[in-house]
């Protein structure tokens, strides 16, 4: 059963460029996750996309300037052994205090949803996977 999990709103700070997520599958198989971007100034989406995370692998995800008001939706096949942070990053990359959501503080949420009425093309990327060797 597949669980939707939302940072809430999020008031960014002036030095926040971008909406940034790191995935982490614990699995023995792969996991399809779904990210949602939401400006909630405009009621729109500014990404809604499925990001594959491969066995013991890791994702990241990238959204440019995100408004005053966002929010990250993640849909997962189930919360077991996939981590999720957000967190807010500036224009060097560099970690934004009093904009991340740490997995344990991420809200479970139920459909169905109010409706996001346009889409936004906002820049974004998907950084490079990851593999862990396992310990023998």
């Amino acid at each position: 059963m597949a669980v939707t999990l939302s940072t809430g709103i999020i008031n960014k700070t002036i030095s926040t460029i971008f909406a940034h997520l790191e995935i982490l599958n614990l699995n023995s198989g792969s996991r399809t996750v779904r990210v949602q971007v939401i400006d909630w100034d405009n009621r729109a989406s500014l990404f809604n996309s499925l990001v594959p995370v491969a066995d013991s692998n890791t994702v990241t995800v990238s959204v440019q300037d995100v408004p005053f008001h966002y929010e990250i939706r993640v849909t997962v096949p189930s919360s077991r052994n996939l981590i999720i942070n957000t967190f807010a990053i500036d224009n060097a990359t560099f970690t934004v205090d009093n904009n991340n959501v740490l997995q344990r503080q991420l809200v479970r949420v139920f459909p169905p949803f109010p409706s996001i009425t346009k889409k936004v093309k906002a820049k974004f990327f998907i950084g490079r996977r990851i593999k862990f060797k396992k310990k023998k």
